[in-house]
């Protein structure tokens, strides 16, 4: 199951990216990169600030943590949230060769990135060592039957069939026909990094229009938390349902905003930067008529040179929109004019004549940095148990994998590697962070984002990893909740730690431990509305439950 939750969430970001290719400047593999940030730092950083701040706040006032757990869900958790998912935005954006050379559509893009690796935490973490428990649905996708509104995983069909599928659903009682619901985080990263494009790039009174996306998003975000912790207010419950069927549209009306204002940006700017147009355009052609018959020459690298080419020429169009020049704008000029002469003289059929894979190949070799191929092998290799427990033993005919991980050897093979991993992920980092310092310096904006997200991402990881591996050593037995009281993500209480879904370029995935939940005593298994309702301590030691809804589907916090 954990395998189509990553899908759903790459699958809706993967079709922004394909609708956003005329006038993005961000590489694939950035955008990518963005799902891995959204895990291990935006999930990672929202975590503990709701957890410093239930916790302070019920000691200093003496609420019950319940009472402080339920408020939160809807007067500060959806700010936290959504501040710390546009925080590896506006932190690289803090850098003006990154800010100038992105257009609304990277920020657009990116966001719904962040947000779907959001998504994509919450999901995995709740359900993705519950194989044992899941339930295969005749229409496809799998149903874990909690109560009579069942969390729903959807199933490949479900996935690939949605605009922009949430990781996780709800199935309604009876429904023969599921489909995957709209991923609601996406949707409000997407929108709120809208707006941060807009005050960043905006200028004069336009500025003031970018507030309206991130208040919008918080406001949409607390109304559906306090729907959930209200479930008798009607009203409430109305316009949650009312705002949740128009979901899927709110990122193609931003992408379409985006991408005509960028549009604009790059016409004007092809008309006043000199030296940028290929030779085709100055006859006449446009410039995708010219980057397309220059790409057929020798697919696919002819193709991979136009494609890079105007990646690059639209960050420095980008650029010059804004007030004077900035630092690196007159090398990255440089590049690009060289690189529009060397395409002009190549834009003939008899160049690429013996050019195939095998050359090709060869001259890469000359150029590529031979230790990178041993950085992937041990990545993977650390990754191998993590792997199994959730790609493969996420499945329910796989179940018994993971009973074979939950304790006995196992787990001690999970703990192994899970401290090999934390070690070589804390070495890549330090790593990174020396060839952060040597990028300061490069006029291209977006290596310098790739680096800081990649340390973005490791560093999340190894905080998670050293902290619940502290609290292993601790005492903590290894069926014992990682953190208890958590608003925002209350599966944490099923995981020892978090599962490295994808490695980030140059930052390998370090297999992290998992628990599985303690099994039920001998007779009937609580059913998800006897859990919910019941009075008094949960059995894994938490106080009464509390709801709220998000993602379109009931979520239940153990105060």
């Amino acid at each position: 199951m954990a395998l189509l939750m990553v899908a759903a969430s790459v699958y809706g970001v993967a079709q922004l990216l394909a609708l956003s290719s005329p006038t993005r400047s961000v590489r694939v593999s950035t955008v990518l990169l963005g799902i891995a940030v959204g895990v291990y730092g935006c999930g990672v950083a929202a975590a503990l600030l709701e957890l410093a701040y239930t916790r302070g706040v019920a000691e200093a006032t003496g609420e019950s943590l319940a009472d402080v757990v339920k408020t939160a869900s809807y007067a500060v958790d959806p700010v936290i949230e959504e501040l710390m998912k546009l925080a590896p935005l506006l932190l690289v954006a803090w850098n003006v060769r990154i800010r100038r050379q992105w257009g609304l559509t990277d920020y657009v893009v990116l966001g719904a990135a962040l947000g779907a690796g959001f998504g994509l935490l919450e999901a995995v973490a709740r359900y993705g060592l519950d194989a044992d428990r899941a339930i295969p649905h005749p229409g496809g996708g799998w149903a874990i039957p909690d109560s009579l509104r069942a969390p729903y995983i959807p199933g490949v069909e479900q996935v690939f069939s949605s605009w922009f599928p949430a990781p996780q659903g709800v199935l309604e009682l009876g429904d023969h026909t599921p489909a995957a619901a709209t991923s609601p985080h996406l949707v409000y990263t997407a929108l709120a990094a809208f707006g941060v494009g807009v005050l960043l790039r905006g200028r004069g009174w336009a500025r003031a229009i970018g507030v309206l996306p991130l208040a919008a998003t918080s406001a949409l975000h607390m109304l559906t938390n306090y729907a959930a912790a209200h479930p008798m207010d009607r009203d409430a419950a109305d316009w949650v349902d009312t705002f949740e069927g128009t979901l899927w549209a709110v990122p193609l009306v931003c992408l379409a905003v985006a991408m005509v204002a960028d549009l604009r940006q790059l016409w004007r700017g092809k008309a006043t930067v000199p030296g940028v147009l290929l030779q085709a355009e100055r006859a006449g052609r446009t410039g995708l008529s010219a980057l397309a018959s220059y790409g057929a020459w020798c697919v696919p690298w002819s193709t991979l040179i136009a494609l890079r080419f105007a990646r690059l020429r639209r960050s420095l169009l980008y650029g010059a929109a804004g007030p004077g020049l900035y630092p690196g704008a007159e090398a990255l000029h440089g590049t690009v004019a060289w690189s529009a002469a060397q395409i002009d003289a190549s834009d003939r059929e008899h160049v690429w004549q013996g050019v195939d894979f095998r050359s090709v190949a060869e001259a890469a070799g000359t150029l590529r940095d031979r230790r990178r191929k041993w950085y992937v092998l041990v990545s993977v290799a650390l990754a191998i148990p993590a792997l199994l427990l959730l790609a493969v033993g996420s499945f329910p005919s796989a179940a018994d994998l993971q009973q074979r991980f939950a304790s006995g050897t196992g787990l001690y093979v999970l703990v192994g590697f899970g401290i090999a991993g934390l070690l070589w992920t804390g070495w890549l980092l330090v790593r990174l962070l020396r060839t952060w310092r040597a990028t300061l310096a490069l006029p291209y904006g977006e290596a310098l984002a790739t680096i800081r997200f990649r340390i973005w991402t490791a560093l999340g990881g190894c905080l998670v990893g050293t902290l619940l591996l502290l609290r292993l050593a601790d005492g903590a037995a290894p069926d014992a909740p990682a953190i208890r009281n958590l608003h925002l993500l209350e599966a944490l209480n099923n995981f020892l730690t978090y599962p490295r879904l994808r490695p980030p370029p140059a930052v390998p995935p370090s297999p992290h431990l998992t628990r599985r939940r303690p099994r039920a005593r001998p007779g009937r298994r609580p059913s998800g509305r006897d859990r919910h309702h019941a009075r008094g301590r949960h059995p894994r030691g938490g106080v009464r439950g509390v709801g709220h809804r998000l993602d379109g589907c009931e979520r239940w916090h153990w105060g």
